[in-house]
């Protein structure tokens, strides 16, 4: 059983960014990408979602990351071989890390989106609105955050799929990812066809 304390009340981008500041693992992150990573890049996806509903559970260790997602956008230079170096990089400087960096300008060829313009606009094909938001480091030292679809669904732990994406997708992956083993409270829509 995990050791829990009280939630950590959460209301708005705010109080995520001031989450994430509080941080020093994170922020160590942050900083690593902004230094040793890809020009603009964000860290979205788990690395944020987990860490907000690690604190409304009251959580008093982080769950594990699969992976830390980097993304950034770049049409010029869509190899796979650049992001394995910004991944070696990475590696180097925080080996225990587990550094996952993708190009978001290749990222339609997965599951068949149309080209996205900028790495905000691919995360608006990610598969749930609540996976669909990054943070980065600042030149200021601050953190930024981004959502596609705002906060609401992320803070009221409701996970959704992300406008248009294809159902069956979203339904495969939610079973697979088993997120109301690890977060209980989480309410889960649009599991099956015709049931809200």
């Amino acid at each position: 059983m995990r050791r829990t304390g009280p939630p950590i009340p959460l209301a708005s981008s705010g109080d995520i960014i001031s989450l994430i500041e509080a941080d020093s693992w994170m922020i160590e992150v942050l900083g690593a990408v902004r230094t040793f990573g890809p020009t603009n890049a964000w860290v979205g996806a788990g690395f944020v979602r987990n860490k907000v509903w690690d604190a409304l559970h009251g959580y008093l260790r982080p769950s594990l990351l699969n992976d830390v997602d980097v993304i950034y956008f770049d049409v010029e230079n869509q190899t796979t071989a650049l992001e394995h170096a910004f991944e070696a990089a990475l590696i180097d400087v925080m080996p225990l890390v587990p550094w996952s960096v993708r190009n978001q300008a290749r990222m339609h060829e997965k599951f068949g989106n149309p080209h996205a313009t900028s790495t905000l606009d691919s995360m608006r094909h990610w598969p749930e609105g609540v996976t669909a938001i990054a943070v980065r480091l600042g030149d200021d030292g601050q953190v930024r955050f981004v959502s596609c679809y705002g906060v609401r669904d992320l803070l009221g732990l409701e996970v959704h799929p992300a406008p248009g994406f294809p159902l069956d997708v979203y339904r495969a992956r939610v079973a697979q990812k088993n997120w109301v083993s690890i977060w209980p409270k989480l309410t889960l829509y649009d599991l099956t066809a015709g049931i809200d």
